[in-house]
This record gives structure tokens, C-alpha cells and sequence, in this order.
């Protein structure tokens, strides 16, 4: 039985609003601690995840004027 020891946020907490709202793989508006974002993983993948999460290249969120993540194309602001 693999035993797990740590506690992930799917969507990590960066990616939240000002109120700590995220959108979920699914599509779903919700809290990033809402349970439906958590998942059970091993030390060593949540230390290589937030890793991984940590170097990412992505430009800072950006919300609306309701505070909700306003979602940005792949390829917005690179260079051609």
C-alpha cells in the first residue's frame, strides 16, 4: 500500500485571486482549499511539483474588476 505524506493544491495557491478563488482543470470557480483542489502525494513528487511550479516562466495573474482570474492564451507576450 503506498503511503502518502503530504497535501497538494491541484491549481497551487499562486495561481489565486485576491480573495483566494481559483478555476479548477475542470472549469469549476471555486477556493483554492476547497477539497476538490487537494490531493495526497508522496514527499519527494510534492517537493518535485512545487519545484517544477517555482521555475515556471508564466507572467504574473491578472484578475477583473470582480477579482476572478482572467485567464491569458498560451502564446500571449512571446516572442516571434
Amino acid at each position: 500500500m503506498r503511503q502518502y505524506h503530504a497535501v497538494d493544491h491541484i491549481v497551487n495557491k499562486a495561481r489565486a485571486d485576491a480573495q483566494e478563488r481559483i478555476i479548477s482543470v475542470d472549469g469549476t470557480r471555486m477556493h483554492v482549499d476547497d477539497l476538490r483542489n487537494l490531493q495526497c502525494i508522496c514527499k519527494p513528487c510534492h517537493a518535485k511539483k512545487t519545484s517544477e511550479e517555482g521555475r515556471s516562466s508564466r507572467r504574473k495573474p491578472q484578475f477583473d474588476k470582480d477579482g476572478w482570474l482572467i485567464e491569458e492564451p498560451e502564446n500571449r507576450g512571446s516572442h516571434q
